[in-house]
């Protein structure tokens, strides 16, 4: 590496002239030296700046800074390949004057740095070398052939520097805990303009996991293997680690989790491992306030019951407020072998709710049993539904006992609730037959796909498609529980209209009145959205988006389109979104305002 040495007399020079300015300045306002570098720029220009630092105020400081300037400009220089600059500096004053060398600091406003970086070195010959069992780990020699450090590339020390770290880490988290590099260099020949690497790491034998050893007061061994996404003797690897810590976590039975390797105690090169588990409290109490532009504003209360006894039963019990569907739910659920995935669920719920011009009332029990697997998330179950509701001065109740069952995966890719990329499908299937106790027979399928791309830059897509379909037997649509049959609106939905407005149209006749007209449920249902965003900064993104559907009787839907525009602050809990939009289907519409406050997916 080429370095600058300044001549002793001219750095004395100046500490002396520091030193008689000082007591002149005593008085005056600091003004900090002002660095401008110019014939770089980029990554090259910002590396120039971050070697200077931070402009000095004071006299010896802005001495060292001057002194000192040339040396770090060559290092900022060379950090990126660059060993034959031609580098000019000037020192002016206040009025931009130049100064001459014998210029008290003091003097010294601005230090211009004009650089000419010459012709930047590449790399020649370039060997890496695995040795030891990390020469067959296929995770590793990827590592290696992807690597950047290729005959002809440019020079950048950084890059040399991470890529040893990194292959040092991905070892180390593979169980090659004694492996380190048994030769590495960077050798530079700036007359050449070559720079040629040596890295030869030898990994010795690889690890492996050796007893696993957890607190069975707080779960049993049972419990805990089926958790385990390793074993005792299989190859160690710190993801497992992390995917066990995760797994426990998930189960919302801990207040704290620890996984931890215990290196120092390695018999041979087994690994123990002690899991230390905190328990979580027994109930906790969670309020919550809210607002919607479908549901208005809520309040909610939560209770839960992480653990129940040592078997992992748990319980959630909400309590929800609103002007448009105040209700109270509560489940508990029972663990099978796997606490993550398997459990068995008692249900119970009562709710009402407003769709279309239908005010009803839902009492719900009901049992299901859900597996929750890497990619799908499926469950099967039972559920008893009574419902009441009314139609203009008709009321209306049924019975049905619906035997179901649910089918859904989510893939996503970046922030959780803002993510860069994403797909989401959920589909369900239900029956009632009159022969099991139900009031009447029908089938009804529903499914929803909602997907996010970024193609580049700021910008966003997001899409929606919803779909859906009842079979049964001849009836008057008002006689279907509305909450079987399919509406649409809202700020989920057909932006532009209300909340579950749209639905199948009836016309009453009455005795004594004119004939009133009423929306029920559809037998079925088709919506769908696309949404472009543009981001303006980390916080903000501005949106346009279109959505059209129908929720309908016979075989044509009479499409409702919606379109409009909104503004989105993203928060850590979602974004919030400020949307108008109105109906491009009707004549004359009015705007509607929709509000709401969470992630796509």
């Amino acid at each position: 590496m080429l370095r600058y040495t300044p001549e002793a007399g001219s750095c004395g020079r100046r500490l002396l002239a520091a030193g008689l300015c000082s007591l002149a300045l005593a008085g005056a306002p600091a003004l900090a030296l002002d660095y401008r570098v110019s014939g770089v720029d980029g990554a090259l220009r910002d590396n120039v700046r971050a070697y200077l630092g931070t402009p000095p105020k004071e006299g010896a400081a802005v001495a060292r800074a001057l002194e000192a300037a040339r040396g770090r400009v060559s290092e900022a220089l060379q950090a990126l390949g660059y060993y034959r600059p031609v580098i000019e500096l000037r020192e002016l004053d206040a009025d931009g004057r130049a100064l001459g060398p014998a210029a008290a600091p003091a003097e010294v406003a601005r230090l211009e740095v004009r650089i000419d970086p010459g012709e930047r070195v590449r790399l020649g010959a370039v060997q890496i070398e695995l040795e030891g069992e990390a020469s067959g780990d296929p995770a590793l020699t990827g590592l290696v052939e992807e690597s950047e450090l290729v005959p002809g590339a440019p020079l950048d020390h950084g890059r040399y520097t991470d890529f040893k770290r990194e292959l040092q880490t991905r070892a180390r988290a593979r169980g090659y805990l004694d492996g380190r590099f048994t030769r590495h260099s960077l050798r530079v020949d700036p007359a050449a303009g070559v720079a040629d690497v040596e890295l030869v790491f030898a990994s010795g034998d690889r690890y492996t996991f050796g007893a696993i050893s957890h607190d069975e007061a707080q779960l049993d061994r049972e419990r805990f293997e089926a958790l385990m996404p390793f074993a005792p003797g299989d190859p160690y690897e710190e993801d497992k680690l992390q995917q066990l810590g995760a797994r426990l976590r998930a189960t919302g039975l801990f207040g704290g989790v620890s996984v931890v390797p215990e290196a120092g105690r390695a018999a041979g090169r087994e690994v123990p491992v002690r899991v230390e588990l905190v328990p979580a409290p027994d109930h906790s109490l969670e309020l919550g306030v809210g607002f919607r532009t479908d549901t208005r504003g809520r309040i909610s209360a939560l209770w839960r019951s992480p653990r129940l006894n040592r078997a992992g039963h748990s319980q959630e019990t909400r309590l929800r407020w609103s002007p448009v569907n105040p209700g109270g739910s509560t489940v508990y659920r029972i663990p099978l072998g796997d606490l993550m995935r398997d459990s068995v669920q008692l249900r119970a719920s009562l709710e009402d709710n407003r769709y279309g011009d239908l005010d009803s009332r839902q009492t719900v029990a009901g049992v299901r049993y859900e597996n929750a697997g890497e990619d799908w998330v499926s469950s099967v179950g039972v559920r008893a539904l009574r419902e009441d509701w009314s139609v203009l001065e008709e009321e209306f109740d049924a019975d049905y006992f619906l035997p179901g069952l649910t089918l859904s995966r989510r893939s996503r890719r970046g922030s959780v609730v803002d993510p860069t990329a994403g797909f989401s499908q959920f589909y369900s299937v239900e029956t009632a037959a009159s022969s099991l106790g139900s009031d009447s027979d029908l089938v009804r399928l529903y499914g929803n796909w909602r997907w996010i791309a970024s193609p580049g830059g700021p910008n966003r897509f997001v899409g929606r498609l919803e779909l859906g379909a009842l079979f049964g037997s001849s009836q008057r649509p008002e006689t279907l529980a509305p909450s079987l049959g399919f509406f649409a609106g809202g700020d989920q939905s057909v932006r532009g209209y209300e909340y579950q407005s749209i639905g199948y149209e009836v016309l009453y006749a009455r005795l004594d009145a004119p004939p009133a007209g009423g929306t029920v449920g559809g037998e079925r249902l088709v919506t769908g959205s696309i949404e472009y965003q543009r981001y303006l900064n980390d916080s903000w993104r501005l949106a346009v988006f279109a959505d059209a559907g129908d929720a309908f009787v016979g075989e044509e839907p009479d499409f409702k389109v919606g379109a409009g525009f909104g503004v989105h602050f993203l928060t850590p809990v979602g974004a919030l979104k400020l949307e108008l939009a109105n109906s491009v289907s009707e004549a004359n519409p009015d705007w509607r305002v929709h509000i709401n406050i969470g992630a796509e997916l």
